[in-house]
């Protein structure tokens, strides 16, 4: 008879319950999801109802002036950059706001971390909180809708918070800084039927919401110059730093482009400088991996040589508004990086060098390795676009005209 040491034994264990509890989750995911649809169109019923009554949910007498709608979390780019930079000027004009936020970053990346029943109950909570949200509109001159009203929820085509909105207020805006008008286009057709105006941060968003029929305004995303420090000194010591900076999901267009950077540090030494919520490493190249922190993340851009936006072309990319471009600008730090996603004003040899391909990539390298008079050219054009076409105090102007008084749409100009 075979005898099993306490070890064995307690690893035996171990392995049961584990698997056990995979189970579990499963068999407790397949329940949840049902229930999950059913509080999600029970909610939705409860939208409906309140449209119909809408009329006679009661309002104050005098109205405030601006009720805003994050899709974006708390502490995220998208949150910062739209709505809290703004807090400031909107108090400084006195001007009655109430931004309603709904989740912080890191507890939307610890939800999504977790399994589908905890991320189940995080849309219903979301919903839930949503409708309390836009049902305090109808106090309020006007309503701004970043993207949507229900942030994440992946499954739907119809706009049901938008309808509710539009029964409590009549001056809506919404605001698209990328391109979801090709993975949600159903959704977004509808939801343009509840709104007033629409601002967009570039010419490729530009050219495709013309088909909405909606007036459409350019509102570029601004940038906080007093954040960063500009360059001084564009000289290359004994090795190149060349600076990445993005988000996860984006780290697959830095990883591809490794190869070519492994070219160039055959020319001279590469620290390559990674901003991001997940580090990379590659065998034969000098990697530093940081996590952004506002502490650090200003300082690393002013230490870098060149900063990079490698990046495929795709719906995506062109639609989108690169910030990393914009953080590279602001610090004066010249760049190397792809002919689209790009501000409007941003010029070829002017403000950037452009790559096309993977020979591009590494001439360019070479040019900006050999030319300490082109770095510094390319540096502080850069930073002095920045500072005359997207500073904060007229990109708030420009919204404050669009929300409360006429400002001429756009079609085909650029402002």
């Amino acid at each position: 008879m075979q005898e099993h040491s306490p070890n064995s034994i307690l690893q035996n264990t171990i392995v049961i319950m584990i698997n056990l509890k995979a189970v579990f989750i499963r068999n407790l995911e397949r329940i949840a999801y049902p229930a999950f649809l059913l509080w999600i169109n029970i909610l939705q019923i409860i939208i409906i109802f309140l449209c119909v009554i809408s009329p006679i949910i009661p309002r104050t007498r005098k109205l405030k002036s601006i009720i805003m709608f994050p899709y974006a979390a708390i502490g995220s780019d998208g949150y910062i950059r739209r709505f809290l930079e703004y807090v400031p000027f909107l108090e400084k004009n006195n001007i009655e706001f109430y931004i309603c936020d709904l989740f912080t970053d890191d507890h939307f990346r610890n939800v999504f971390s977790k399994p589908k029943y905890v991320q189940y109950w995080f849309y219903i909570d979301v919903l839930w909180k949503r409708i309390l949200q836009v049902l305090k509109a109808r106090n309020y001159e006007a309503a701004f809708i970043q993207r949507g009203l229900f942030p994440l929820y992946y499954d739907l085509t119809y706009p049901y918070l938008e309808r509710l909105l539009r029964k409590l207020n009549s001056n809506i805006t919404i605001d698209f800084w990328d391109a979801v008008f090709y993975s949600q286009p159903i959704l977004v057709e509808n939801t343009l039927r509840y709104v007033d105006k629409v601002t967009l941060t570039n010419d490729f968003l530009l050219q495709n919401f013309k088909k909405y029929k909606k007036p459409v305004y350019m509102w570029k995303i601004a940038v906080n110059t007093e954040q960063y420090f500009p360059k001084t000194d564009y000289s290359i010591k004994n090795e190149l730093r060349i600076l990445w900076t993005g988000l996860f999901h984006n780290r697959t267009h830095l990883i591809n482009h490794l190869p070519i950077l492994e070219i160039i540090n055959k020319i001279i030494p590469v620290r390559l400088i990674v901003i991001c919520s997940q580090s990379i490493s590659h065998p034969s190249l000098n990697i530093e991996n940081y996590t952004w922190d506002s502490n650090t993340f200003f300082k690393l851009l002013n230490s870098a040589d060149i900063g990079i936006y490698p990046e495929n072309i795709s719906i995506h990319s062109q639609g989108k508004s690169t910030m990393k471009v914009m953080d590279y600008l602001a610090t004066g730090l010249p760049m190397i990086g792809v002919p689209y996603g790009l501000a409007p004003e941003v010029v070829n040899e002017e403000h950037l060098l452009i790559s096309y391909n993977e020979t591009d990539w590494i001439e360019n390298y070479k040019k900006l390795i050999a030319d300490q008079a082109l770095r510094e050219k390319l540096g502080r054009a850069g930073n002095n676009l920045i500072h005359s076409v997207y500073g904060l105090n007229s990109s708030f102007d420009i919204f404050n005209k669009i929300i409360f008084s006429y400002y001429p749409p756009v079609y085909d100009k650029k402002y």
